[in-house]
């Protein structure tokens, strides 16, 4: 059966395997309570460590917040993560945990030129960031992360990408996952500082094939052989290391190699993702040649499609995606003809001021959501709706430290955008009124347009509850 459960789940899988591998005390952190023979603690911090999130729900939502402080709190980045779970085991729309599941973009550019992708639009006047504390809260929520991803642009391109790599051994609690977002064809520079660090990789790959390769991502004729050279090498580390794929038109007949190429490099997960719903016109000026593009366009693709999922039940590796996705077409570049586009473009290369604003809700008669679609829902959603992220997750990846909880949320309808310097303390952020609505609306609605059509939430069951009920209905289909 093709397996659609988001990366998150694959990324607590991989947590859970690092602390099985490393259970011996940690270095400045509270040793494991004692359990007597033959009894079982649910609340042993190693134990915690082994479930996934929801498997995690169903051990706390019982207990209480003052049982949970009591057992955990001499461990603050341990309680900080069950409490998590366990506010959003009671459906709590204000919070008192901080998020644990960060994603952090230290490169607002890119040298690759994939078009499905707006990074090589982004601003260039000052594309770094820093770990130095130059930046409010930044350190702090590191310290917290249970699962920390590093991303860009390209990471790897940072001036300064050796030193932060160090910074982050400093920063991050070892039991952290963490994670890098990469094309992977700078690796080789810098094996010795990631020999250092336990820090993973997920590598955009996108193709089977040197030429196909060279066709999307722009990175040169000899990268793909590069980027394969590196994966070996961090196999050999005993890095986990995941390929992922956008499927567009090109590269759809290439899936199938594509998985056996993951099985012969012993890879952990590959993900086949779903071209993100949206605009396409900063990238495609003429929509005509946009159009075929996308997955859906070509002309076989019902035929790839089964190609795919007949793969997808042959290899050894975890695939992650949807087939079903790609033939749905919920992707478009066309502009609304009072946009100039050489303005649009100027625009979105400017270098943003820092969001200074906190998620209030927009004045009445505001115009600020003019730009929205009508809302459409082609999976037939309504709440309650599973998805976790605005309990647990935040994605710092604009270079204006604008606060998204999710990559395909970064403005919560009818509320100012929340930036990371619109309040000196965090939690104003993390339970402003846009946070609170959002959380609000996933468990009662109406679901906001960007949860209708999120490409990984189609089966909704990523990162929910694990109750027995659940896992039989999945064992069952």
């Amino acid at each position: 059966m093709i397996n659609r459960i988001k990366s998150f789940l694959g990324k607590l899988k991989r947590a859970e395997a690092t602390a099985r591998a490393n259970p011996g005390p940690i270095p400045g952190k509270p040793p494991a309570m004692p359990v007597s023979p033959g009894s079982e603690d649910e609340l042993d911090p190693n134990r915690i460590l082994s479930l996934l999130p929801g498997e995690l729900e169903d051990v706390v939502c019982h207990r209480s917040r003052e049982e949970l402080a009591q057992r955990l709190g001499s461990d603050k980045w341990l309680h900080n993560y069950v409490l998590s779970i366990w506010e959003k085991s009671r459906g709590e729309t204000r919070l008192t945990a901080k998020p644990w599941h960060l994603t952090l973009s230290v490169a607002s550019i890119c040298n690759a030129h994939c078009q499905f992708c707006n990074i090589p639009l982004r601003r260039r006047l000052h594309p770094w960031l820093e770990l130095d504390g130059s930046e409010p809260h930044l350190v702090d929520l590191v310290s917290y992360a249970r699962i920390f991803l590093l991303t860009g642009g390209e990471p790897t391109i940072h001036p300064r990408f050796g030193q932060m790599v160090r910074r982050l051994k400093e920063i991050l609690d070892p039991r952290a996952f963490a994670n890098m977002i990469t094309h992977g064809a700078q690796l080789y520079r810098f094996k010795a500082e990631l020999s250092e660090v336990n820090l993973n990789l997920s590598i955009s790959l996108n193709a089977a094939t040197a030429a196909t390769h060279h066709a999307l991502m722009g990175l040169g004729e000899k990268a793909f052989d590069r980027i394969i050279e590196s994966i070996r090498w961090a196999r050999s580390q005993g890095r986990i290391v995941d390929l992922s794929m956008v499927v567009v038109r090109q590269n759809l007949p290439e899936i199938p190699d594509f998985l056996w190429l993951a099985d012969e490099l012993g890879v952990h997960a590959v993900y086949l993702r779903s071209l993100i719903p949206g605009n396409y016109a900063l990238t495609f000026p003429d929509s005509e040649v946009f159009k075929a593009y996308p997955a859906w366009s070509h002309p076989e693709v019902a035929y790839w499609q089964d190609r795919a999922r007949e793969a997808i039940e042959k290899v050894k590796v975890q695939v992650f995606g949807d087939p079903d996705q790609w033939s749905v077409p919920l992707h478009r570049a066309e502009l609304r003809p009072e946009v100039d586009r050489t303005q649009w473009v100027a625009s979105v290369v400017q270098e943003p001021p820092f969001i200074r604003t906190k998620g209030d809700p927009l004045p009445e008669g505001s115009a600020y959501d003019n730009w929205r679609l009508p809302a459409t829902n082609p999976y037939g959603r309504t709440a309650p709706f599973a998805c976790s992220y605005p309990w647990h997750a935040v994605k710092l990846i604009d270079q204006s430290l604008r606060v998204d909880t999710c990559g395909f949320l970064q403005h919560v309808k009818g509320h100012d955008d929340i930036g990371l310097h619109g309040a000196d303390d965090f939690d104003q952020l993390w339970n402003s009124p846009a946070f609170i609505h959002l959380r609000h609306t996933l468990q009662n609605g109406p679901l906001l347009p960007e949860c209708l059509t999120c490409p990984y939430q189609l089966n909704g069951e990523w990162q929910t509850r694990a109750s027995s009920d659940r896992r039989a209905d999945n064992a069952a289909t």
